[in-house]
């Protein structure tokens, strides 16, 4: 059963642009190797792993882990705040 969880990287909702800005600004701030072009692509968290593993030669597991430290709290569902449950 899928999770009713949305990634915010995935702007669908009012609001949810300025969150997606935010949260591309602290990949970027953690990631500096990063393009604009890298973090326009983004739609969730596999592709922002994917990309860590990528370009900074880290397995997905490891990559993983850098990727939940930093999106910690900022997963919500539809029509919810970030960091809400």
């Amino acid at each position: 059963m899928k999770s009713l969880k949305r990634s915010i990287l995935v702007p669908s909702m009012p609001g949810r642009d300025a969150q997606r800005q935010v949260v591309l600004s602290d990949i970027h701030f953690r990631w500096g190797r990063f393009s604009d072009a890298d973090l326009s692509g983004l739609k969730d968290r596999g592709d922002l792993v994917s990309l860590v593993a990528a370009k900074y030669g880290q397995g997905a597991t490891v990559a993983g882990h850098d990727v939940d430290a930093l999106l910690k709290g900022r997963i919500v569902r539809p029509g919810c705040a970030a960091g809400a449950a």
